[in-house]
């Protein structure tokens, strides 16, 4: 009940225009004599920007490799304890520690946490293109698919052909549970156990279409020139 009537309180206080605590987002400034937010007009101009952009682009994608090109970041502020908050780490934290801890393999994606881009150094992620009822997997960088295509070489490549060339990398050099037609039956949720007890990373260079693995020790083998695709 106490918890009900704060909530009713503070919705009430919203709705009459009262600032009710917390962080302000980016375009307002809490009043010095506090109780509501007043328009910080140098902000509000990059918010009317953003927006702008977005209309003109009509793409998220390209906005956001716009205001990247520009610099512009969120909202930062300082406690009253001194600390300097910037609010994207904290958000960058929040999201690696939720992608380590909580964040499912719902896909069974072969090579989920495994793959990177080799040109950008960051991680290659599971996605799919829909056409009708049909599915197109792909692996795409993350800096491609934040900033655009324009931003990395590798782009995106079909998860058939990545995750075969990497269990047929596995089986020429290990051998072990990839090999033979038992993988072929195995259920894919042991597929992906298995591959994540043998595999630390998979490498993809979108230039030279080759790819590198490391092996969890004590095998420790890389796939020496790479393996092309």
């Amino acid at each position: 009940m106490i918890g009900e009537r704060t909530r009713d309180k503070m919705s009430a206080a919203r709705k009459k225009g009262k600032w009710v605590g917390g962080c302000p987002v980016l375009g307002y400034d809490v009043d010095p004599a506090g109780g509501r937010l007043v328009v910080n007009e140098e902000e509000a101009k990059k918010v009317r920007a953003i927006f702008t952009l977005f209309e003109e682009t009509g793409s998220a994608r390209r906005t956001l490799a716009e205001i990247e090109r520009r610099d512009w970041r969120l909202k930062s502020w300082t406690r009253k304890q001194g600390e300097f908050r910037e609010r994207v780490q904290s958000l960058i934290t929040q999201r690696a520690s939720f992608a380590r801890g909580k964040l499912r393999n719902k896909h069974l994606a072969l090579l989920s946490g495994l793959l990177y881009c080799e040109c950008c150094q960051a991680r290659m992620v599971y996605a799919y293109a829909a056409q009708g009822d049909r599915k197109y997997p792909y692996y795409v960088c993350r800096n491609a698919q934040q900033k655009g295509w324009a931003a990395c070489p590798s782009k995106s490549l079909a998860a058939q052909a990545i995750e075969k060339s990497v269990v047929r990398r596995i089986r020429e050099s290990q051998g072990g549970i990839a090999a033979g037609p038992e993988w072929e039956q195995m259920d894919r949720n042991l597929q992906v156990e298995a591959i994540q007890a043998i595999v630390e990373r998979v490498g993809y260079d979108g230039t030279a279409r080759q790819i590198s693995i490391r092996f969890h020790p004590p095998t420790a083998v890389t796939a020496g020139e790479g393996t092309r695709l």
